[in-house]
Parts: C-alpha cells; structure tokens; sequence
C-alpha cells in the first residue's frame, strides 16, 4: 500500500504463486487505483507486445499512398499538434513545394481564394492544404459541393485536397464519409515525445551545421527540454500553474535559431540562447511569474558548456537520462528507443508523489472509457445474477482468508 512503486511490489505470504497477472491487477485496483495504468501498459506488454503501448508516429509518405484525387485527407486537430510543417516538409520531399503546394488557413474574407485554388489545382495537379476549417463554418456547405463534384468531374491524377479541423458538430459528414481522416494526438512521456521530434529532422537536416557535434549535443538537449515542458502539465497545479499551449514550433523555431548561432559564432553564445529559447520562444506563452523562474531554471540546467564537455553529461537524478555518445542519427533514435517507456516525477524534479492527483484521474478516464464501450442495455435477470455472483464469491474468499489477514497490522500502516 506504502509502496512507490506498487505494480512492482510482493503480495504478501503465498498470494503471488496463487493468482494470475490479471488477478494482480484487480487488487491494485482496489487498494492503489493510481497505479493501475501502469499495471495495465505492463499486462498489455507482457501479453501482446510493447508495440500496443507505444503510440506509432505519424507517416504521411504511407497515407499518402493510400489516398486518391478525388478523397480529401482530413486532419483532425489535437491542442499543441500542428501537422502543417510535416506536411510542407513531404510536400518538399515529393518536389510539390515550389509552385504546386499551396496553402491558407481559412478565416474571414478567404472563401473566395480557397475556391481559386481549388479550381486551379483541379486543373494543374496541385497540392491544397486548407487549415481550420472550423473557422470558416459558413462556407462549408460550398466546399461540401465542391468535394462532392471532385467525385464526377475531370481531375488531374497528382491533385491532393489537404484539410485541417478541430472537432466540431458543423463540419459536414458527407465529407467525413468521402475523407481519409488523420488524427495525431499528444504523445505521452518524454520518449514519446523525444521520438517524435526526432522524426521532424532529416538526415540531411542533421548535418547541416559546420560544429556539427555542439550542434548534435544541443539539438538532443532541446528536444529533451522540450519534452519535460510538455509532459510537465500532467502534474497539474504542481506541473505549471497556468496550462500553457507549448507545441511542436517552439522546438522547431529554437533548433533553427541553434543552428544559425552555431554557423555565425566560433564560441556557442550560450547567454543569446538562453535568453531566446527562455524569455521570447517558450516563455512567449507563459504569463505567471512562477512559471518563468521555473523555465529559467529548466534552461539553465540543460543549455550550458558542461553538456558538450562532460562525457555522459546526467541530465536528471535518475540513471537513465544523461547525454548520449555522440554518433549518427541512428545512434541517437537508437538511444531514445532505449528510454523508459512510463516516467518517474524524478526526471521532472518532482517528489514520488507529484503524480498521484494525475495518475488518479487517469485511472478513473481509462475506466469510463471501458464502461462506455460496453452494451449499455441489458436485462435485470442478468444484473441480478451478476450482483449475486459478485456477493457469493466475495463472502467465500473474506472466509477463507480473514485468518490470514492481519486488521491491526494494516490499520497501524494506514493510521500512524
């Protein structure tokens, strides 16, 4: 019960030969239901595979593969997930991006030049990438007609429509129905999140900076910074004190800004960088006092000479994360592969039980998840008989094992 790390704890005396994996699972989701995601993601790996628990990153050569002229790609739009820059950067991969990629976000007064775009790419095979469509709910019934003649007219074969929306009741479902949907949510955890970032570098990319090993050093720094900033939100009120919306341009806008100064000066200007990535870049977002001293210190602790000068530089109390040897961009995926999948407070500077709050809620939204999921009507004989079943079993186990069970033991560890 007292045990940080419960899912991994003895049961006492004999319990653990007697019961199956699952059957561990339902005590500690009696007596520490905080713990119970993590038990889950363990019974899930143990069974299935880690492949279950680990989201899969987003691959726009292979959904694009799978798309047609005539279907929409549709994004659907998660807080702090922009999926503009991996779009511009395939349509740059595909030789797309000079004068056959064109993009607009929707808003007011813009109907009439999406509907030129759409017209001219029609024609000539471009690519149209029209964002927030729920912005622009009144001319969505127009684009409604437009996607619904994309399916008789004459089209050239390389034209691709490319729409962005947050979830709303008012985007039509016709297209819904006709669209290829794409949605990329949050990653969770600082391996996760590293994972992703990594994949918006291209190898070339990786290469660019003539102090290519400060630049390789720094760039895993920033993307570890980055991380904890996001994942530092699951804490709450402990995390950050307002919610602040970080996302993947703030990482971008800093590793162009590192690899500029990196070209432009022999000596790493590291006060220039910290005050850029600080003040203007991530702490542009945050408007509590508390909240910047907090960023500084994150940036103070990671953007600093030791990182490119001390082998396997620790960049948090626990073994785990440090500074990698410095190698190929293989080596560095590589070794964000090699990451704890679950993190501990203590790679964010917080105490073992940071988490409970968070955890707790959780566990309580995996749960109504599974309530919601199963059939919601069913007759009252079978309740009836379940409730019974319930009853019967638990009065046999509380006989059979109340000997065994020491009440003052259990009560002096709660109380004192």
């Amino acid at each position: 019960y007292t045990s940080e790390e419960a899912e991994k704890a003895p049961l006492p005396s004999t319990i653990d030969s007697l019961i199956t994996e699952f059957g561990r699972m339902l005590i500690i989701r009696c007596l520490r239901p905080d713990r119970i995601t993590h038990c889950v993601l363990n019974f899930v790996t143990h069974n299935i595979g880690s492949k279950f628990v680990e989201p899969p990153i987003l691959q726009l050569n292979t959904i694009l593969e799978e798309s047609n002229k005539r279907s929409p790609l549709i994004f659907l739009l998660s807080p702090g997930v922009d999926p503009a820059p991996k779009l511009q950067q395939l349509a740059e991969d595909k030789m797309m991006a000079k004068s056959r990629y064109y993009t607009l976000s929707l808003g007011q007064g813009q109907a009439p030049r999406a509907r030129k775009l759409l017209e001219a790419g029609m024609k000539k095979g471009h690519w149209v990438f029209l964002a927030n469509c729920h912005l622009s709910i009144s001319w969505l019934p127009e684009l409604d007609k437009i996607v619904e003649q994309l399916q008789t007219a004459a089209v050239h074969s390389d034209f691709r429509l490319w729409l962005s929306s947050s979830p709303t009741i008012d985007f039509p479902i016709s297209i819904l129905q006709i669209g290829l949907k794409i949605t990329n949510e949050p990653q969770k955890g600082i391996k996760a999140n590293m994972k992703r970032l990594y994949e918006l570098i291209t190898p070339e990319q990786f290469q660019r900076v003539k102090q290519d090993e400060k630049y390789r050093k720094l760039l895993f720094t920033l993307a570890f910074i980055h991380s904890i900033v996001i994942e530092r939100k699951k804490f709450l009120q402990l995390g950050w004190n307002i919610h602040y919306t970080f996302n993947d341009s703030d990482f971008q806008v800093s590793e162009n800004l590192l690899a500029i100064y990196l070209d432009a000066y022999d000596k790493t200007p590291f006060d220039a960088l910290k005050y850029l990535i600080a003040i203007v870049i991530y702490g542009g977002h945050c408007t509590d006092e508390w909240d910047m001293r907090l960023l500084h210190t994150y940036i103070d602790s990671y953007i600093r000479n030791e990182i490119l000068e001390v082998t396997y530089y620790k960049l948090s109390s626990l073994a785990y994360y440090y500074m990698p040897r410095d190698g190929t961009f293989k080596l560095y995926k590589d070794f964000i592969n090699s990451m704890p999948t679950t993190d501990h407070p203590e790679a964010f500077g917080q105490h073992p039980n940071a988490d409970i709050a968070s955890q707790i809620q959780e566990s309580k939204t995996l749960f109504d998840t599974l309530l919601a999921v199963l059939p919601q009507k069913s007759s009252a004989t079978v309740e009836k008989e379940v409730e019974n079943e319930v009853h019967i079993i638990g009065i046999r186990n509380y006989n059979e094992k109340r000997k065994d069970i020491k009440f003052w033991t259990i009560f002096n560890i709660i109380v004192y």
